[in-house]
Formats: C-alpha cells, structure tokens, sequence
C-alpha cells in the first residue's frame, strides 16, 4: 500500500501548498490529497492556505510536485451537491475540476452529498443511511492516527485491505498541528503497516 496524506492537516498551521511539499518529501511521502479552490481566496492568495486554485496551472503544478516526488492521489472538489444550491454552484466546481485534474496527473477526485438530504426525498432515494445526523465522518480529527479510540478498527481495516488485495493510497487525514501530530499519525501507520505484514510501496 501506499502513504499519502490530505493537506488539510495543515490549515492551521497556515501552511502553503509549497511547505506540504516539502514535508512530504522529508518525511518520505509521495501522496498528496488537497482541496481545490474554485476562484480566489485572500488567505490562499496570501500564502497561508494548504489547498491549490484552478487557476493555477495543472502542468506546472505537476511539474514542480514531480521535483519533489509527490503526486495527487486525490482532489477535493467537495462542495455539498445534495443542498438546494449545488446544482448551482456544486455540479460547475465538479465539472471544472474534472479537466484541470486529470492536466495534473490526478485520477480521482472526491465530491460530497452534504449534511440534509434533498427536500421530498426519502432516505432510500436519496442513497441515505438512516444513522445520517448521528454518526457523520470527522472533517479533520484533533487526534492523531492511532492515538484514538478506533486504532483497532483501523488496524482491522487495514486487515481486511490486505486481504482483499488493495494496493493503493492510504490518504492520513488529521489535524497536523505544524507537523507532530500528522508524524506520530505517520509513524504508528508505518508501524501498524510493518506489524501487518503490509509493504508500503
């Protein structure tokens, strides 16, 4: 499997995409998941935002990521396609960034539903769990990787991933804290990965 991490393990730090770089390449990562920004953003324009913009040139950007060899396992083009404005601005966001991301060398790219379901849809034709509300994914956990309550069901997953023969990225999503939290994510993957008999490639 692979090591990747998303760059919103920065964002407190008001770290720059450039930084993320680096700090995969010293630590030995060569997977990066990001957000895109879809026009300007004061704080992306004044270096201290982690995610890139379409207007930034895709084969520059994988040019100048391939000197740091890192690549794309992913990018967020998220915004909530399921809220009464999605069609509006989610559905252009998404097909924009279908072009600039596949320009720089990234083959997916990951949308969201958003917290409601669509009006006058019941859970089954709106593809709902009915838990939806209760239990809902961690924007960007305050723990790191194997410090919380669902390490063995991590390790359990990753169990299963080897099993079932999955080779790909594992993206680490948590709050970096300026880096020692998003390391000791990293080190106690790297350990479980070792201990699971799992070869990072």
């Amino acid at each position: 499997m692979q090591i990747g991490f998303h760059t919103d393990a920065f964002n407190s730090s008001y770290w720059n995409f450039d930084k993320c770089l680096a700090w995969a390449q010293a630590n030995g990562i060569h997977f990066i998941e990001c957000g895109l920004i879809d026009g300007v953003s004061w704080i992306h324009g004044l270096g201290y935002q982690p995610h890139i913009a379409l207007y930034q040139d895709p084969l520059l950007l994988r040019r100048k990521m391939e000197g740091f060899g890192v690549q794309f396992s992913q990018l967020d083009a998220a915004y909530p396609l399921s809220g009464s404005d999605g069609p509006l601005y989610g559905v252009p966001y998404v097909l924009k960034s279908i072009p600039w991301a596949k320009l720089a060398g990234c083959p997916r790219i990951a949308t969201t539903d958003g917290l409601h379901k669509p009006e006058g849809l019941n859970d089954n034709e709106a593809m709902v769990e009915a838990v939806r509300g209760s239990q809902t994914g961690i924007a960007v956990s305050h723990c790191a990787i194997g410090d919380g309550a669902n390490a063995a069901n991590i390790r359990q997953v990753l169990t299963i991933l080897r099993d079932r023969g999955y080779r790909g990225v594992l993206s680490m999503e948590c709050e970096g804290a300026g880096g020692p939290m998003i390391e000791r994510s990293l080190a106690w993957l790297r350990t479980s990965l070792q201990e699971l008999g799992i070869p990072e490639e």
